[in-house]
């Protein structure tokens, strides 16, 4: 298993994960200035289109080089902080069942601008809303995964990135179904086809996400304060490369984006159809 750091990749890996940031704040700036409705959808399929691929590129980069082996050994390497992701996703749910009543009106804010959100998808073409799904998905899972082992050694910002997307992604799972009057059953026939690929993606970006960051954290503090015998480059490339390492990991999870994408755009609507959803 090789585990020397390419800096070319890091480049490449840091500088697609920045953009969906930037990407993210152009488009909003844009829909902000731009209220007329045909100019929104058309700058949400814009969006998609650029966030595709932005996403498909750092597939590409991670991809290079990496194996099946590498693959099963960063599962096996970030156990705990997927337990940590899914504990997280866990909590998330919890407080959006049992704290309705107390964040009704807040969320209800929340939850309207998602539904606006959502409308404003499903009236472009499945083919769009794919990529507009996908490019969406995987900046959330960008910005869990990498950004913040990135934003790290900033007063432990990064560190936080990953179970905070996770806490409030699980909050909007356990609100939603009470906030919109449906009923459980219902519930699961919406956000199972497509959940079943995306939610196992989310919680391994996150998991990626508290292993780099931790990472670059310990990688920083070694840095400044190092340990007798070692040079504080020597204890940083050491402490660091676990963590890039696990980086890898999103060759398996873009693969999940897309399937969720492609799922939720034209699996989904059938099966809600099907058993009468919508």
């Amino acid at each position: 298993m090789e585990r020397r750091i390419n800096w070319v990749r890091v480049v490449c890996v840091a500088g697609l994960a920045m953009a969906f940031l930037g990407i993210q704040v152009i488009f909003t700036g844009y829909a902000v200035l731009s209220p007329d409705f045909a100019d929104v959808i058309s700058l949400l399929i814009e969006r998609g289109l650029v966030e595709t691929v932005v996403a498909l590129a750092l597939f590409m980069a991670v991809m290079r080089g990496t194996t099946l082996r590498d693959i099963r050994v960063i599962l096996g390497s970030i156990k705990v902080h997927i337990a940590l992701a899914t504990l997280f996703l866990l909590l998330g749910v919890m407080a959006g069942i049992f704290l309705q009543e107390a964040f009704k009106g807040f969320a209800q804010n929340v939850f309207d601008e998602l539904v606006r959100e959502a409308e404003k998808i499903q009236s472009i073409p499945a083919h769009y809303q794919a990529l507009v799904i996908f490019g969406n998905n995987s900046r959330v899972a960008a910005l869990s995964g990498i950004v913040s082992g990135m934003l790290a050694p900033f007063f432990f910002l990064g560190v936080l990135i990953p179970p905070t997307v996770m806490g409030m992604n699980g909050f909007v799972l356990g609100f939603a179904p009470g906030l919109v009057g449906m009923n459980l059953s219902d519930f699961l026939i919406a956000i199972t086809p497509h959940g079943i690929f995306e939610i196992p993606a989310l919680i391994l970006s996150a998991a990626v996400g508290l292993k780099f960051a931790v990472s670059v954290l310990q990688a920083c503090i070694g840095y400044v304060f190092p340990s007798p015998g070692y040079t504080g480059r020597e204890l940083f490339l050491n402490r660091i490369k676990p963590g890039w390492y696990s980086v890898r990991l999103f060759a398996l999870i873009i693969p999940l984006l897309v399937l969720a994408a492609l799922v939720e755009a034209y699996v989904t609507p059938q099966i809600m159809e099907l058993f009468g959803v919508i």
